[in-house]
């Protein structure tokens, strides 16, 4: 495994992917290296994921549902591949439950008042610098929003807007220099 430094993967990036997953995959690799606990690094999280599912899961349906779906969901192969992966689809992932689940216990859709909605907050904007596509996974919580507790989609969404451009303008323009770089790839325009 190639090893950069995080200004390496911040200011020229050699992958079309952002970079928190290869920043925290550099910094593990300080402490263990090879391939086998860059691996770990990805069971890790995934491990982590399977415990905030049960927590959803619990809160939406019951107890023993969140058993023994999160019972079965670990011999899926499709999460055998990503979780064992050296990839960030693991990370991804685990934000992305742990950014629901703070959706569903929310009580005030205020940055400052409210934990859950502050979780809310930074696991989605954490995960939009982990893999772009995230940003569907933030659309799809607003309508989710929409449908299931109107009472805070309008503040929520304004709120959410407001301090989210403070994250956005940077990745906008990381994303940018991402689509100029992948030019010389084997895209064509």
């Amino acid at each position: 495994i190639n090893t950069y430094s995080i200004s390496e993967m911040f200011l020229n990036p050699s992958d079309v992917h952002p970079p928190v997953y290869y920043a925290l995959l550099s910094f593990s690799q300080v402490l263990f290296t090879g391939v086998i606990f860059a691996r770990f690094l990805s069971v890790f999280f995934g491990v982590f994921f399977f415990l905030i599912l049960f927590l959803v899961l619990k809160q939406l349906y019951n107890e023993r549902f969140a058993e023994v779906y999160v019972l079965l969901a670990v011999f899926f192969s499709s999460f055998l591949y990503v979780f064992t992966e050296v990839r960030m689809y693991s990370l991804g992932l685990l934000i992305g439950v742990s950014a629901f689940y703070c959706l569903l216990n929310f009580k005030d859709a205020n940055i400052f008042k409210d934990k859950f909605f502050l979780g809310f907050f930074l696991f989605s904007f954490i995960g939009v610098w982990v893999h772009y596509y995230f940003v569907f996974f933030v659309f799809t919580c607003f309508v989710y929003l929409w449908f299931f507790r109107k009472e805070f989609f309008s503040k929520s969404f304004y709120q959410f807007s407001l301090f989210g451009w403070i994250f956005y303008l940077p990745l906008i323009k990381y994303f940018l220099f991402q689509v100029n770089s992948i030019s010389n790839m084997w895209f064509k325009d």
